[in-house]
């Protein structure tokens, strides 16, 4: 394997790909969406900070210690960031898994429950305009 790409291989670089995969999961959006940015001069940025970018994401107060969490694990000092036994523990304490499900099941249900009134209305306009009374 190249050298160069081995200094770069780390139980601490594994977090940070972590938080961002755990960020993409959770906000349902591309990493780095909010920046007005090719995905060259992302990893540009990412290779060569100064300036330090992560994804934006919004604080939910339900799940605001997991975002807290994820944003612990992109720390810029690699030495900062928890490990995989610290994640593990968090996320069983909170128990995440369970509430993230719940909370994005809900999200469905109400997607799928305004689709079909807007499919219902849709169907009336139709059925009006093909049989007038």
């Amino acid at each position: 394997m190249d050298e160069n790409f081995l200094k770069y291989c780390s139980k601490a670089a594994d977090v940070y790909s972590f938080a961002i995969i755990a960020s993409e999961v959770i906000t349902h959006r591309k990493p780095f969406a909010s920046f007005d940015m090719s995905i060259e001069d992302i990893i540009e940025h990412l290779k060569h900070p100064p300036p330090l970018i992560r994804p934006m994401i919004v604080h939910p107060s339900r799940f605001s210690n997991i975002f807290h969490l994820i944003e612990t694990c992109w720390d810029e000092a690699a030495d900062n960031r928890p490990t995989f036994t610290e994640i593990t523990e968090t996320l069983k304490r909170e128990n995440y898994t369970f509430s993230y499900l719940n909370f994005t099941r809900k999200e469905e249900k109400n997607e799928m429950e305004m689709q079909t009134i807007k499919d219902q209305n849709d169907t009336r306009i139709l059925l009006h305009k093909m049989l007038p009374m």
